[in-house]
């Protein structure tokens, strides 16, 4: 493998021009609703000129690099991750060559020119397979980059539709080949990014909040990584009255949350390949809620969840359907 040209960090180097750089606001950020903060979609926030001008051909259109990639066969399953210290996935060249590579999130940086990471989707339309997990890193760097998507927005969809356009054709489609449809591709991201963008606004916020400060000394805690004028809205927005309100109340339904599950961060997409994988079997719902709620000695994570993962193994051992389709009449669906 060639050394690969190294681009700046995403987050300085996007971050550095969020100050400075903006264009005439679009009509599609006229119609979100920011608290009160004027923003305007970047027209150039990029990682470098030579990655700018680098129009790569994505695997989602009918390329003859697609089509090399079609022929192939899916990549070989594992029952689970072959390293806890990387990913090791498929990289394909801009020749539609595939080799084996071992790589971290943010490798994702400094992959070579025309070498893109490729994400096996299954019968669901779910990514699975270790590229999945790079591909949910990879979001995660480009969500927290508050330079990309600002956090002052009251919520994810309220961002303008050309944030996400931009960040998936500019950052995602030039990194990653996508073994499904372009909207199943689009859709994954779409959702990955919700959950991480939100997930660090609580996390910043969480951090420096004080019960007995006020709003304005608060607002003087400003991260080191978020433009003063986006703290200040976000800070405003989590102080009023509905907010609260709303905050309160979800604190007070995860309290009443008495299952925990041992999942972790792996979607059940993954875990559902890597069973398959394991057994030669698809697994239904049942045997999904028992691998997650049941630790590896054969104990339950608590009292509750053995008394559901029960009732779970009674109705699969006297099923007559078929439980690897959800249905009503499945094990998890009679519970």
């Amino acid at each position: 493998m060639p050394k690969p040209k190294r681009y700046e960090n995403l987050q300085n180097s996007v971050y550095s021009a969020s100050t400075s750089q903006g264009v005439a606001q679009s009509s599609s950020a006229t119609e979100s609703d920011p608290l009160h903060f004027d923003d305007t979609p970047f027209r150039s926030r990029q990682l470098n000129q030579n990655l700018c001008q680098q129009q790569l051909t994505s695997c989602l259109q009918p390329t003859p690099l697609v089509q090399a990639a079609a022929q192939l066969k899916p990549s070989k399953m594992h029952s689970g991750r072959e390293s806890m210290q990387h990913w090791t996935v498929d990289v394909i060249d801009s020749q539609g060559a595939i080799k084996k590579f071992k790589v971290k999130k943010r490798d994702m940086l400094n992959l070579s020119d025309g070498e893109r990471i490729v994400v096996d989707f299954d019968d669901l339309d779910s990514p699975i397979g270790e590229g999945q997990g790079v591909l949910a890193g990879f979001c995660g760097i480009l969500a927290k980059d508050s330079s990309i998507f600002p956090i002052h927005f009251k919520k994810w969809s309220d961002l303008p539709a050309a944030y996400f356009n931009h960040c998936f054709d500019q950052f995602i489609q030039s990194r990653f080949c996508f073994r499904t449809t372009e909207s199943n591709a689009r859709r994954y991201v779409y959702n990955s990014m919700c959950k991480k963008w939100g997930a660090r606004r609580l996390k910043l916020y969480d951090k420096v909040y004080d019960q007995f400060k006020s709003r304005a000394e608060i607002m003087d805690k400003v991260p080191a990584e978020i433009p003063r004028d986006q703290w200040i809205s976000y800070v405003e927005y989590r102080f009023k009255e509905k907010t609260v309100e709303m905050c309160k109340k979800n604190a007070d339904n995860r309290k009443k949350q008495s299952i925990s599950h041992i999942g972790g961060s792996k979607p059940n997409s993954r875990r559902r390949a890597e069973m398959m994988a394991k057994t030669g079997q698809k697994p239904g719902r049942g045997e999904l809620y028992l691998a997650t709620h049941r630790n590896e000695d054969g104990s339950y994570v608590n009292e509750a969840a053995k008394e559901i993962c029960e009732k779970i193994e009674l109705a699969m051992n006297q099923s007559t359907t078929n439980e690897s389709e959800v249905s009503a009449n499945d094990a998890v669906g009679k519970c």
